[in-house]
């Protein structure tokens, strides 16, 4: 981990006690193939980074692959952005056609379920 966010992420990671086990992968490098069996956990977080994805229907069919039958998958992000990094998609598009491609991305893997909605704009956070 060269970028100190990533190096405060994973600080926050190992000292986090209801964690059993967990990895940080850079997805636009390594976005398929992750080093877990089949349906094995039972939630998958993804924190201010699908804006990110360039590759996310491959991140997406590793998710499910992952993911125990009836599992959840949280998928967060923000109006804030790093403008250079987000994909032209992302960039461009309204917190509601955001929220449309993230629903997308699942909606392009065979096999996944009904999705849950929640938005929740910055007024409801104070």
């Amino acid at each position: 981990m060269t970028t100190g966010g990533r190096f405060i992420v994973l600080l926050q990671m190992k000292r986090n006690k209801q964690l059993n086990r967990f990895f940080i992968r850079d997805f636009n490098k390594n976005p398929s193939d992750w080093a877990e069996k089949d349906n094995t956990f039972d939630a998958v977080v993804c924190c201010v980074s699908v804006q990110y994805m360039q590759q996310p229907e491959r991140v997406f069919a590793e998710i499910h692959r992952v993911l125990k039958p009836g599992a959840v998958c949280i998928m967060t992000f923000s109006s804030r952005l790093f403008y250079s990094k987000a994909i032209q998609g992302w960039r461009d598009n309204s917190a509601y056609g955001r929220v449309s491609l993230v629903k997308q991305y699942f909606q392009c893997i065979k096999g996944t379920g009904r999705f849950t909605t929640i938005s929740c704009q910055h007024s409801c956070l104070m």
